[in-house]
This record gives C-alpha cells, sequence and structure tokens, in this order.
C-alpha cells in the first residue's frame, strides 16, 4: 500500500507483519497475530482489503487503514491455500491450493456497512496435488496461468469454466 507507506508481510510464525517507513527507516508497526501460517496474501487496492491464505484452506480479510483489522475468516478448501490473486477489473479472487484446485471467488466490500460479500463463482480440478500450485494474470491478453506439480501450465479465460489451453 504505498499511499499509506505500508509494506505487509504474513508468514508461517502465525503472524501478519505491518512495516512502515520511519524517518527512511523501515520498522514493524503492527504485529497480528491468526490462528494458523498464512502462506500467500493478494490485496484490492481500491477497497483496501487484504486477503491472506492459510494451511487449513480458509481465507482471511481484513481492511487496511491505520492499522489491520480482521473482518471475515472464509473456508476455501480442506487444504492448503498455496497462491492467491485479486483481479481489480473483475472484482475476483482467484485461488490456488494444495489440492490441485483452482477457484474463482466474488470479491464485494462495502465500505458504508462495513460488509464482505464472498462467493465462489467455480472451482476447478486442475493439477496434480502440490503445495507448488501457483497463478499468474496477463491483463494484456486477460488469461490467467496456473501451475502445479505436473509441470503443466494451464491458461484459463476468466469468463469461461474451463482452461482454455494446455501448455
Amino acid at each position: 500500500f504505498p499511499e499509506l507507506q505500508r509494506v505487509l508481510v504474513c508468514c508461517a510464525d502465525r503472524y501478519i507483519y505491518s512495516w512502515g517507513d520511519s524517518f527512511e527507516k523501515w520498522v514493524a508497526t503492527e504485529k497480528i497475530k491468526v490462528h494458523t501460517p498464512q502462506m500467500c496474501m493478494a490485496v484490492d487496492s481500491t477497497k483496501k482489503l487484504l486477503m491472506t491464505g492459510g494451511t487449513d484452506g480458509d481465507i482471511l480479510f481484513f481492511t487496511v487503514g491505520s492499522i489491520l483489522v480482521n473482518v471475515r475468516r472464509v473456508e476455501c478448501s480442506t487444504e492448503w491455500v498455496c497462491d492467491l490473486l485479486f483481479l481489480d477489473e473483475l472484482g475476483q479472487l482467484i485461488t490456488c491450493s494444495a489440492d490441485g484446485k483452482v477457484g474463482t471467488w466474488d470479491v464485494e466490500w462495502d465500505d458504508e456497512n462495513e460488509d464482505l460479500t464472498f462467493q465462489m463463482r467455480s472451482v476447478k480440478d486442475a493439477h496434480e496435488k502440490s503445495i507448488k500450485t501457483q497463478v499468474a494474470y496477463s491483463s494484456k491478453c486477460r488469461t490467467l496461468f496456473s501451475i502445479g506439480y505436473g509441470h503443466n501450465v494451464l491458461c484459463w479465460n476468466p469468463f469461461i469454466a474451463s482452461q482454455t489451453h494446455v501448455l
């Protein structure tokens, strides 16, 4: 969050750290204890919403302001959440989990009522079971790319339920 001059980090030690710029020196400004190690994170920069994925398969949602506020915990998978990617232009969160599934979720945050809507759009059995499942997005091509243990890269159109190509 550059406008807040903060860097957020999730760690296997069950903490989320916030680092701030203080007189040209980065210092830890906040340390939040969470219930399980968090392995990945994504942000909705317009709504200032932080999402983290844990080893229990849950996603934690935080609002980001002067402090982090945990607003919701949502079950995403029965396995580790390995990677998260938020697509600002679609308002969607893409998840990859250790069971090889790639999920697409609609995320809406209502600032006025401080209310989160999180709804599954689709979950696909995409890859072999692995903690190395990852996802990336090309806005130029409007294509998602996921990779898992099988070393195949799957190409996805976020608007279609199945992959479009295998690399």
